[in-house]
């Protein structure tokens, strides 16, 4: 297969694909950025390699000879800019939440069945060594059946600056409970199960939401998922609390597989049948520092064709490892968890979500958005807590 030409949208977030896809030899190239504040755009050329475009409309890019396009845009914006790929037979990978609205899951899914181009949601949690070394513990029967599983992503947000009054900046928007990929994700990705139910509460930390000028009142959001084996997860969004913190643990009926707090790289194991009373000793806990190299990510031959600084890029690694099974994805090499239908039942439990806070913590079903008969019923919903106030869309981002 010919070498893939890559669109980038948004030079923020957008760099780390930028640089990588500079990386990938004739896997993939960078063919052209969008970029429509002229300042950036102007910065971002100066960057690139000679014979890489700038265009500052997005219609521009995807008329510019790309095979697939990496979204890095605002948070909200992904659907749109999707669908107008899918139309035009180009791949897509969007970086964050799939959909804002359970109208635009819909939307998604129909353009994504329609069109001859591949979707993939660029969930980068869950190519974490850790998250690849539980899942294949769990595959492998280390845990039976999981019935219980936590997640947890504190994200620090003392340092940000206030927020102007008239920014219309999507984290100034944004609830607690929309950005669910890097929690209920990795757990979906680790697991493979699919969530049916939530319910969901804020947390608030003093006047925090205040001080930052944001249009919400939290600092964060809690939410119970029922997920379709009957499992039970738990999990934040992205709280504003700290210390920063991404920490997860799965229990099944063999024992508990976690990730130590606030060390990512080891992943600890206990025997169900181990019990820990006062007076008897401690039982021994098995830990594990797992590596890319031993987890069989691809075959010996092709891990041999990158280099230890290339594997280490973007967070670390994790966006490395997911933009190239994104084109193996398109090379027909893999298939993604995070297909079309999963990444927009992740989106629509983080929309349900927040209507359970809004609701009193009313518990609240996800729809299956591979079936039309189902989707059919949110077609119209484009309720939004990022949406105007002329739109008649907007629901509230304060919480009772």
């Amino acid at each position: 297969m010919a070498t893939i030409k890559f669109g980038v949208v948004g030079t923020i977030r957008g760099i780390t694909f930028i640089e990588l896809l500079q990386t990938m030899g004739d896997r993939a190239c960078l063919h052209a950025v969008c970029e429509n504040d002229a300042d950036k755009a102007k910065e971002i050329k100066e960057k690139l390699p000679e014979g890489v475009a700038v265009y500052a409309n997005y219609d521009e890019l995807l008329d510019s000879g790309i095979d697939a396009v990496v979204l890095t845009n605002f948070f909200h914006e992904h659907s749109d800019y999707a669908i107008k790929a899918l139309e035009k037979g180009i791949h897509v990978i969007s970086d964050t939440t799939a959909a804002p609205t359970l109208g635009d899951c819909v939307k998604l899914c129909r353009a994504a069945e329609k069109s001859t181009a591949k979707y993939m949601l660029g969930a980068n949690g869950p190519y974490k060594k850790a998250l690849q070394f539980m899942k294949k513990q769990i595959a492998a029967g280390k845990l039976g059946d999981v019935f219980y599983a936590e997640a947890e992503y504190l994200h620090y947000a003392g340092t940000i600056k206030p927020y102007a009054d008239d920014s219309t900046h999507w984290r100034r928007m944004m609830p607690g409970t929309y950005y669910n990929m890097h929690t209920l994700g990795s757990l979906m990705y680790v697991t493979g199960l699919m969530p049916k139910q939530v319910t969901a509460t804020v947390v608030r930390v003093g006047d925090r939401a205040k001080q930052k000028n944001m249009l919400t009142d939290h600092s964060g959001a809690k939410i119970l998922c029922r997920m379709d084996n009957g499992a039970t997860l738990d999990v934040t969004g992205c709280a504003g609390y700290g210390p920063t913190s991404k920490w997860f643990r799965l229990i099944g009926e063999k024992g508990v597989l976690e990730t130590k707090r606030y060390d990512e790289t080891q992943v600890l194991f206990a025997n169900a049948n181990d019990h820990f009373f006062p007076d008897e000793e401690i039982p021994e806990i098995e830990v594990y520092k797992p590596q890319y190299a031993e987890l069989d990510m691809v075959s010996k031959e092709e891990y041999a064709d990158f280099t230890e600084e290339q594997m280490k890029l973007g967070h670390g690694g994790i966006d490395f490892w997911m933009l190239l099974y994104f084109i193996k994805y398109i090379k027909g090499e893999y298939e993604p968890f995070f297909n079309v239908y999963r990444a927009t039942a992740l989106s629509a439990a983080a929309i349900l979500s927040w209507r359970s806070v809004l609701d009193n913590s009313r518990t609240y079903t996800i729809p299956d958005f591979s079936n039309e008969e189902e989707r059919k019923l949110y077609e119209n919903d484009f309720l939004s807590p990022f949406a105007t106030e002329e739109s008649g869309n907007l629901i509230p981002r304060v919480a009772p």
